[in-house]
């Protein structure tokens, strides 16, 4: 399973994903997906779309398939943090979760202006964002994310 790599320190760690966490622009991409996801009251209580948003990017940067992502927000306890997620505050979203919120990316057309909407951000920033890889700099450091 895809990981991040061992040789961070947990300073660095955080301050990385701190900058992930800060370094996206999260309302203008919920505005496009919320008309498109589907409202409570249909089957069981959708997860926050916030949530799902944050799990698709996460399964997206890593590599993850719907079934390793649903193990790894259950093992990852950063990755949990990441998409707002407790084990201790409820449920985490299933594979088949996942795999709905993916389909819903494909059969919108979302996925093309999720991506456009962060690479114009991330690139007004001078940062990069590959598949399986994030790479955050800055004038002092760079920090790679990587899957291997």
């Amino acid at each position: 399973m895809p990981s991040m790599p061992a040789s961070a320190s947990r300073r660095d760690e955080k301050s990385s994903w701190g900058r992930v966490e800060h370094g996206l622009p999260w309302a203008g991409l919920l505005a496009l997906i919320e008309p498109a996801y589907p409202k409570a009251g249909k089957g069981r209580r959708p997860y926050p779309v916030r949530t799902m948003l944050r799990i698709d990017r996460l399964q997206n940067w890593f590599g993850y398939s719907d079934p390793a992502m649903e193990e790894a927000l259950y093992e990852v306890a950063r990755l949990r943090r990441f998409a707002g997620l407790s084990l201790t505050r409820g449920s985490l979203p299933d594979g088949i979760t996942i795999l709905t919120f993916r389909h819903l990316f494909e059969t919108r057309d979302l996925a093309p202006k999720v991506l456009a909407a962060i690479n114009t951000y991330l690139t007004g920033k001078g940062l990069l964002l590959r598949h399986g890889m994030i790479v955050i700099r800055d004038d002092h450091s760079c920090t790679v994310f990587n899957q291997e």
